[in-house]
């Protein structure tokens, strides 16, 4: 926790880390939990179909590649720091 509470009294932390933090806050506050732990896993996993890094699955075009996308992929889990306390 302490990394991210220094992200957030410097004011470096990621909008979109913000975000998700803020909705997991709001989540817990009104005793929703299960949406909390939703939006946790968001967070530290992305919500790819693929959530590690894998864009290329084989050599053919496949139906559902739009799916499969960069932008899909966790930015919590480039980080190593990020990674460790998430």
């Amino acid at each position: 926790m302490r990394p991210f509470l220094k992200m957030c009294q410097t004011k470096t932390i990621e909008k979109s880390v913000l975000g998700h933090a803020k909705a997991i806050v709001d989540a817990c506050l009104e005793r929703n939990y299960k949406l909390a732990l939703e939006e946790y896993m968001r967070l530290a996993i992305g919500n790819a179909p693929w959530p590690i890094g894998v864009t290329n699955v084989g050599i053919h075009e496949r139906v559902g590649r739009e799916n499969i996308s960069t932008s899909k992929i966790a930015h919590v889990l480039n980080d190593e720091q990020q990674r460790k306390y998430a």
